[in-house]
């Protein structure tokens, strides 16, 4: 069968020597079976000159069927009206709308009539109507925002391909107009796969289209054809059949004999076609296909960063998978650990996975999962396996189970890493059949403390999770940690972490405390060296020899010195190391630092450690930077008297327990001290939280409270344990604390709306504003906070305003009404600019992405720094669309959380650049350290204060071990890139699949109901329901839409492999679509 390899393309086409439209454009389409075009300008009337090569890239029957796929991304160009109504705050979407009706291009062509104009508007609505065409409109983008100087969208570039897969890309200055193809003067050059170096660029190129059509392009922002445009463009569909200069180029066969009227009769061949698609896509992550281990990647809705990709191969080649991932918040490790899971699944790597995570958490992962990945597994809740609410279950599904079964009944699951450290369940977990892969996220939370004995050494006390792991380890095959948490950090809790994952015998905690301080060393003895040796020796037995690229750089430039460098740590001899000059044992300690079980058992990667591979040319990211201002705000007379007043009452309050057990004191110390943090946060907080205690209605702990002070059981006195602390809200409200309560009320009732923060936070969103950030995100621990800001800012006359808090999203309607919106409504919105403000609290922004939002107010500081870290990581991630970000926090000049941050500031940068030099003890000091200064009576509370600012001053700095410092590895992934095959199977074949009914299995049945989505019938079912195969739509409406890949619940995978056979051989990816396009 003929192709594009057929043809002797030129490498330059000018119209000047020969015509573009016979030379190139008509045989190029006559073979594609794909078209991917950017283009400045488009007409439907340049279709009409190539209808031969549109007939066969749509390959349609009589019956309107057909399998070619086009897609187009167009400029247009907006007036300055339609620009400054963007700048104004309209939606970019209802200005381009609007724009793209007034300039409709057949508003004046008569529907049905036989122009040009009219059979080109015929033939353009019904290939965008039958999915064959997908358009997207491009405007270019200055910091983010909607470029104003008259700037164009100019990209004129085209990807097709054949049925064998072929590939013919072109890139110069010819436009999707007839002009372009036949009158203007235009060139362009030519890139074939089959030739050397095509396959690269056009790899490029493709590379290319798809960011501008997946919005990961920060040059442009692209968008889908608007509704009204294709509603008018519908009134030129024909009445029935194709379009009418379409119908003259298809050769229509005689109808079969005693063949009904209206019914498909499938050829002879289609069992046979069935039988390889199905096989062929069952299959292709288990065949030893080139790229068959990116399957999972290439089937799910995330494209992935080139660091991930490393991650992913790191895990992926050295199965079973042992790893410690520790990236910065924001760059990606659950997409990394994501990518791990599918593909293990996929293949059948691994049939049993647990993934644990705190429970705050629990609910995101699986969330994205399904989400990113389409694995749609449970989360067990200690008496039942709870599915999350989805199209084919619009309410969720919960099956209780017993405590001995949930491992079985769900060998993919996910549970709360809170639950099974608890010793009473561990066993749970331990007793279950062996796993085949484990994750563990937030993996710091494991932990061993060490305390002096009696005979001067130490003696290890892990904790409930470390005792967990420490057991979990030995009954799987493959460990995932993951962590966020900064590592500049003791040695010895790294090596806690990675003794979990399996260390080389000879690096005890004792050896590996013992290496970083030896390779500080400027000139090692020869003691030190045999040491080094030995662990260099039992580094390579486990991991392997050094990869030549890893060589520290003073040994790359000398072969001789770094072969000399080498025997020193391979000889087993001390008299060859015993000659070596100063500069060679600097050598040997160099090249001991840059092998290490850290380098064989951790992933980490930072922000400036990917800038430097930006700066190399090895990755294109969008990575940027952060502008911090902390802006301290003196309170009123009358704030400072509610302040004093609050932290009389706790500590009234919580003297009286003074004689109670330890339990008890700790759990009232902990409700006590939510007063204090609310008070924090607003005035309005502390005043809702006060009358539900006075009506009766606190009896038990608020999710707020609770995610305010997850993460602080290390550094505080005062811990959440649930029916400690429930136990103590449902005690009788004595009198002497209602009349405090009542006074307290009195006092803050009136400040509601007039605080000192309320004023800053007008006079900060003004200046955003003014500096051009379009969007802002403002941070509040309590919805009681968020509730009463959007209620002043929309009184203040900002009612271009979202809010996001547990309870769901809303937006503030024209009419002055508050709308309510799902959590998928609410990201599609904002991320379209429907709002200027959102107010969101931490536990709803968990799993957010919004780096489209250059700027963020932290209208509270929670107690524990390090979750202001993970707010900002919510705007601070790769792709960041402006190059610098705006991050202001709010504080309250005389109180005791201010003099903490101030002391924290004068010994770190923090939240400067992330909080890579935050080192946990820090972090636990600052915690503690409040938590125990505002329980304390009057007399005291000056002596505390300044204990809890020299607490912080004086925390031990930790020395000896940096994580980024021991892990610089410049080259590897732009290696591990450029080692990259592509996947034999991918979304778009897929589509292709649902796009001829005739190859779905019995019973089974898709038609296209819009450009990306289909509706989607299966034995059983007892409605239609919406599939895709296109990632990114899918993560804009996955509430109510699957991605239809292998995992999904709408995947018919037990059919299709009844239509495959049970060989489990893959056929060739030639034979695959020779199959698909019959």
């Amino acid at each position: 069968m003929a192709g594009l390899a057929d043809h002797p393309w030129k490498r330059r086409f000018s119209s000047s020597r020969e015509s573009l439209l016979e030379g190139f454009y008509k045989p190029a389409l006559m073979d594609a079976v794909r078209y991917w075009r950017s283009t400045g300008y488009f007409s439907s009337r340049a279709l009409l000159q190539v209808l031969d090569g549109v007939e066969q890239l749509v390959a349609a029957t009589p019956d309107g069927r057909g399998h070619g796929q086009m897609r187009l991304i167009t400029g247009v160009f907006l007036s300055r009206q339609d620009v400054a109504a963007v700048a104004g705050g309209a939606a970019v979407e209802q200005v381009l709308s609007d724009h793209l009706m007034q300039a409709f291009p057949f508003r004046h062509v008569q529907p049905g009539g036989e122009d040009d104009g009219a059979l080109g508007a015929e033939l353009l609505a019904w290939l965008v109507d039958h999915g064959h065409l997908e358009i997207r409109v491009a405007l270019p983008l200055h910091n983010g925002l909607v470029a104003n100087d008259g700037a164009i969208f100019h990209a004129k570039e085209g990807i097709i391909e054949d049925r064998h897969g072929q590939r013919l890309a072109f890139s110069g200055s010819v436009n999707e107009t007839p002009n372009g193809w036949s009158s203007n003067y235009e060139s362009f050059t030519t890139f074939c796969s089959w030739r050397p170096g095509g396959e690269e660029h056009i790899d490029d190129l493709e590379d290319g289209f798809l960011r501008l059509w997946q919005n990961r392009d920060h040059g442009a922002r692209t968008f889908t054809l608007p509704d009204a445009v294709r509603r008018e463009l519908a009134i030129f569909q024909p009445a029935e059949g194709l379009p009418r200069r379409l119908r003259l180029h298809i050769k229509t066969p005689p109808p079969a004999e005693n063949q009904p009227e209206g019914i498909f009769i499938a050829p002879p061949d289609i069992d046979e076609r069935r039988r390889v698609v199905w096989n062929y896509v069952l299959h292709s992550a288990t065949s030893n296909l080139p790229g068959c281990e990116r399957v999972g990647e290439a089937t799910s809705a995330v494209v992935p960063w080139p660091h991930q990709h490393r991650a992913f191969q790191r895990l992926w080649q050295g199965w079973p998978p042992r790893l410690l991932i520790a990236d910065e918040v924001g760059l990606g490790k659950t997409v990394q650990a994501g990518l791990l899971l599918r593909q293990a699944w996929l293949s059948g790597r691994a049939k049993r996975i647990l993934v644990m995570a705190p429970a705050s958490i629990l609910r995101q992962w699986q969330r994205e999962l399904r989400e990113k990945f389409a694995l749609d597994w449970p989360i067990y809740t200690g008496n039942s396996l709870e599915w999350q609410a989805t199209p084919l279950r619009p309410h969720g599904e919960s099956k209780p189970v017993e405590r001995s079964q949930w491992t079985v009944a769900a060998p993919c699951v996910l549970a709360s890493s809170h639950l099974l450290r608890r010793r009473d369940r561990q066993q749970e977990a331990l007793e279950a059949p062996p796993w085949d892969l484990v994750v563990l996220d937030e993996a710091h939370h494991a932990r061993t403390r060490r305390e002096a004995s009696s005979r001067d050494s130490e003696r290890r006390r892990p904790n409930t999770m470390m005792q967990l792991m420490q057991q979990l380890g030995s009954h799987t095959q493959g460990l995932l940690l993951l962590t966020a948490t900064p590592m500049q950090v003791r040695p010895l809790e790294v090596w806690d972490l990675l003794d979990l994952l399996g260390l080389p015998q000879q690096w005890t905690e004792e050896t590996f405390t013992r290496f970083f301080q030896w390779v500080q060393q400027e000139n090692p003895d020869d003691g030190t060296l045999a040491a080094l040796a030995g662990l260099w020796q039992d580094t390579v037995h486990q991991f392997g020899e050094l990869p030549t690229a890893a060589f520290p750089e003073v040994l790359r430039e000398s072969s001789l010195k770094r072969r000399r460098a080498l025997r020193a740590l391979k000889d087993s001899d001390p008299l060859s190391r015993r000659a070596l000059p100063v500069e060679l044992r600097c050598a040997v300690l160099a090249l001991a630092k840059c092998w290490t079980p850290v380098q064989g058992l951790i992933s980490r990667h930072s922000r400036n450690l990917l800038r430097a591979y930006q700066q190399q040319g090895a990755m294109d990211l969008a990575i940027g930077q952060r502008q911090v201002e902390d802006r301290f705000l003196e309170s009123s007379a009358q704030e400072q008297a509610l302040y004093d007043s609050v932290e009389d009452f706790i500590s009234n309050q919580y003297a009286k327990y003074a004689v109670a057990s330890a339990q008890k004191r700790s759990a009232m110390g902990f409700v006590m001290t939510i007063y204090r943090r609310r008070l924090a946060s607003s005035v309005a907080a502390l005043v809702a939280t006060l009358d539900k205690r006075l009506s009766g209605q606190r009896q038990q702990l608020d999710e707020d409270d609770v995610a305010a002070s997850e993460g602080e059981e290390i550094g505080g006195e005062f811990t959440a344990d649930g029916e400690a602390v429930e136990y103590a809200l449902q005690e009788e409200l004595l009198r002497e604390e209602c009349n405090a309560i009542n006074a307290l009320l009195e006092q803050a009732r009136p400040l509601v709306g007039g605080d000192s923060k309320w004023a800053a936070l007008q006079h900060a969103l003004d200046e955003l504003q003014n500096q051009g950030y379009r969007q802002v995100i403002v941070f509040s621990q309590y919805t009681d906070t968020v509730e009463t800001l959007k209620e002043l800012l929309a009184a203040a006359g900002r009612t271009s305003l979202m809010a996001f808090t547990g309870q769901g999203g809303q937006i503030f309607s024209k009419g002055g009404a508050w709308q309510r919106l799902s959590r998928e409504a609410t990201k599609e919105r904002f991320r379209a600019g429907a709002a200027a403000v959102l107010l969101c609290t931490d536990a709803a922004a968990e799993g957010l992405n919004f780096q489209f939002c250059g700027a963020l107010i932290n209208y509270d500081m929670p107690w524990n720094p390090m979750r202001v870290e993970q707010r900002i990581g919510r705007i601070d991630r790769i792709g960041q669309e402006y190059p610098k970000m705006q991050v202001i926090n709010l504080h309250l000049e005389g109180t005791v959380e201010t003099d903490v941050y101030k002391a924290l500031k004068q010994r770190i940068r923090m939240f400067e650049q992330v909080v890579g030099t935050l080192q946990p003890i820090l972090a636990e000091a600052a915690s503690a350290a409040i938590s125990q200064a505002v329980i304390v009576d009057r007399q005291q509370r000056q002596k505390a204060r300044e204990t809890a600012v020299a607490k912080v001053q004086q925390a031990p700095e930790i020395s000896g071990f940096d994580m980024d410092d021991a892990l610089q590895d410049l080259n590897a992934i732009k290696q591990a890139v450029n080692q990259l095959q592509p996947s034999p199977l991918n979304l778009q074949d897929l589509e292709a699949i649902l796009e001829r009914p005739e190859l779905l299995p019995p019973g089974c049945g898709a038609r296209k109901i819009g450009q990306r989505d289909f509706a989607w019938t299966q034995p059983g079912l007892p409605q239609e329901l919406r599939v895709t195969c296109d990632g990114a739509y899918y993560d804009d409406h996955s509430e109510s839409c699957e991605l239809w890949v292998p995992g999904s619940p709408l995947f018919p995978q037990q059919r299709a492999m009844e239509l495959a056979g049970g060989d489990g051989e893959s056929c060739s990816r030639q034979d695959f679509l020779e199959a698909l396009h019959g």
